[in-house]
C-alpha cells in the first residue's frame, strides 16, 4: 500500500480515516507532507501533515487544525506562497554569504597584520568605517532578482 501512495500524484474523495492514515505513511518513508482540507472531517490529517493547509471558506475546526489557511479561493495562492518564501530564503543565504565574507576579509587582515607584521594596520574606528561602505551592498539583497528554485529546499 505504502508503495502504491508514493506512486500516485494526489488523492480526492478519500474517507477521513484514510486521509489521517496516508499522511502518516508518507512521514513515516521520510517525507514532508503538505494537505489542503475544508471541512471536520478533514482536521485530523489536517493537524497531523506537516503543512496543512485549509482552503477559504473552511469550517473553524478546519482553520484552527491548520498550520495555514488560505483567505483567496483556488490553490494558486501556494505556489505564489512557495514562491515567495523561496525567493526570500535565497536572499537570506545571499545576505549571509555577503556578511560572512566582509567579516572574514576584516578579520584576516587584521589578525594577520598583527601577527606577521607586528602592528595593527587598522583601529576599532577605521574597522567601523570601512564597514560602512560595505552595508550599501547588502541593501539592495532585499531588491534582488533572485531565481525561484523548482526543487524543495531543504
Amino acid at each position: 500500500m505504502k508503495r502504491l501512495i508514493e506512486k500516485a500524484d494526489g488523492f480526492a474523495r478519500v474517507f477521513p480515516e484514510h486521509k489521517y492514515a496516508i499522511v502518516k505513511a508518507q512521514q513515516k518513508r521520510g517525507h514532508i507532507v503538505a494537505m489542503t482540507g475544508d471541512g471536520v472531517n478533514d482536521a485530523p490529517a489536517l493537524k497531523q501533515a506537516d503543512c496543512g493547509t485549509a482552503v477559504s471558506g473552511a469550517t473553524d475546526a478546519a482553520r484552527s487544525a491548520a498550520a495555514l489557511i488560505l483567505t483567496a479561493p483556488g490553490l494558486f495562492v501556494i505556489k505564489t506562497a512557495i514562491d515567495e518564501a523561496r525567493q526570500i530564503f535565497e536572499r537570506i543565504t545571499s545576505y549571509t554569504i555577503y556578511r560572512v565574507a566582509l567579516t572574514m576579509t576584516i578579520m584576516f587582515l587584521v589578525v594577520l597584520s598583527a601577527i606577521f607584521l607586528k602592528f595593527t594596520p587598522l583601529t576599532a574606528i577605521m574597522i567601523m568605517i570601512m564597514s560602512l561602505p560595505d552595508d550599501i551592498p547588502i541593501m539592495t539583497i532585499a531588491y534582488d532578482n533572485t531565481s525561484v528554485s523548482e526543487p524543495p529546499i531543504r
